[in-house]
């Protein structure tokens, strides 16, 4: 085969591609490093501003008014015995936000005292009382009911073991 009828930018253009091909996979790999670290980041950032990581999906969904615990696991307790816990309600929206009050599955399960403010860009602690009056398993639904228009209500189930 003869090369007397290719020309030296025909050879030039042949060479770049070749180095184009090569240089790619190289400039893809770099796109995906970039991508992946600025991932990583925004997930760090949203973590660092919700307080807890897995927070950040909900966050990231538009839900501003957040509850640390949807679960509140009091593992195993003694019958007849009060146990104490706080979930804390964490509010990302612009305005103060009301909880107006709760419903309990149970007269077993005791709240503070409504309506609770939890003011704009600030988080609130508020304290469950359960009696764990026999053994067994012990699962009790909270609705907690708010003024805020994107999130009236929210639910914490309370569980135990009464040993």
């Amino acid at each position: 085969m003869s090369t007397a009828g290719v020309t030296h930018a025909q050879t030039t253009d042949a060479q770049t591609d070749a180095v184009v091909r090569r240089r790619l996979p190289r400039r893809l790999l770099v796109v995906s490093l970039l991508s992946v670290t600025f991932v990583i980041l925004t997930v760090v950032w949203v973590a660092a501003r919700v307080g807890s990581f897995h927070l950040v999906g909900p966050y990231l969904a538009g839900e501003r008014l957040l509850v640390d615990t949807v679960v509140l696991d009091l593992s195993d307790q003694k019958v007849d015995s009060y146990v104490e816990r706080s979930i804390e309600v964490r509010n990302l929206s612009e305005r103060d936000i009301k909880l107006l009050g709760a419903a309990c599955s149970c007269s077993c399960v005791s709240l503070e005292t409504f309506p609770i403010t939890v003011a704009s860009g600030s988080v609130r602690s508020v304290t469950l009382k359960a009696h764990i009056w026999q053994p067994g398993e012990f699962e009790q639904r909270v609705k907690f009911y708010t003024d805020y228009p994107d999130r009236r209500e929210f639910l914490v189930t309370v569980r135990a073991f009464g040993i």
